[in-house]
């Protein structure tokens, strides 16, 4: 990590009014008093469609913006951040989303007050990004059930994790387990998998933890293969998860991989929370060092 020089920068706002459970009243108000004007000029632009994020992000980045925040879940910093990715500027994160994993995964504070003061420090740090498919993501993407609980969560009308759990204790017994290839540098494993996730940050977001020991700065992905536990183990498998516990090996088993090729027949995966339809193959990598983030000392 790095602490930048004190000078007056640029710090332009990318805002998704709609991100998650949140609401962001008087947000250029709050930013304002809390930012510090003497080191800082700021700017505010908000989201007006899907994906209308990245467009303002890739034109920021054109202008060499310094610092760009993202303020929203993890699918809005999926969109800015990838824009982001081996460029000038670096992100900062309002986590204002249900789940906010990628913000968890680095310890940037929940509380919106908190997290625009750390902007006022300019300490950065750089990190390792995703590739799945030539898409770019920041913390976790995966293909099988949660794949299929991201799919069916993007249409449904309740957000949080409790619109999270409902979906998955009802469509956790008619959703199948498929046989996989996965393919590393270090061999090739046939198995039988409920999901595949390829995980860069530790958690899936509300501090459900898919891989405790994963790193944004080691220059490889944390490849979770679980089989489908039985219902009756669920409660016990979340309890392991909020509390950064290993999953035993007979549901649980962890690669780590600079690149990835699987072959699968799962319908849908997700980058970052967001669905997308599946191919059989999936080539994933690390793109180690791609990315700065404002980050806490």
């Amino acid at each position: 990590m790095e602490e930048l020089k004190k000078e007056r920068q640029r710090c332009s706002f990318i805002i998704n009014r709609i991100a998650g459970t949140s609401s962001i009243p008087n947000f250029e108000s709050l930013v304002n008093k809390t930012l510090n004007s003497k080191q800082f000029i700021t700017d505010f632009y908000y989201t007006e469609y899907h994906r209308h994020a990245e467009v303002i992000a890739k034109e920021l980045v054109s202008q060499q913006v310094p610092f760009i925040i993202a303020v929203g879940g993890d699918g809005t910093v999926n969109q800015i951040g990838a824009q982001l990715i081996g460029s000038s500027s670096s992100l900062g994160v309002i986590p204002t989303g249900s789940g906010n994993g990628f913000a968890r995964h680095l310890k940037l504070p929940m509380a919106m007050e908190e997290a625009i003061k750390l902007i006022n420090k300019r300490t950065i740090k750089t990190i390792d990004t995703g590739i799945i498919n030539d898409i770019p993501f920041l913390n976790v993407a995966g293909v099988g059930f949660d794949g299929h609980v991201s799919n069916v969560f993007h249409g449904y009308g309740k957000r949080g994790l409790s619109g999270y759990a409902k979906i998955i204790l009802k469509e956790f017994s008619s959703f199948k387990s498929q046989k996989i290839v996965l393919e590393t540098e270090d061999g090739e494993f046939k198995q039988e998998a409920f999901m595949v996730c390829f995980a860069n940050g530790q958690q899936f977001g509300n501090r459900i933890y898919i891989s405790p020991k994963a790193s944004m700065s080691d220059g490889k992905l944390d490849v979770c293969v679980l089989k489908k536990p039985q219902f009756s183990y669920i409660p016990r498998m979340f309890y392991k998860m909020i509390n950064k516990r290993e999953l035993p090996d007979k549901y649980f088993k962890d690669y780590k991989a600079r690149t990835i090729l699987l072959t699968h027949n799962f319908n849908y995966f997700h980058i970052d929370g967001e669905p997308f339809d599946a191919p059989s193959e999936l080539r994933v990598k690390c793109n180690p060092s791609s990315l700065t983030v404002l980050v806490s000392k």
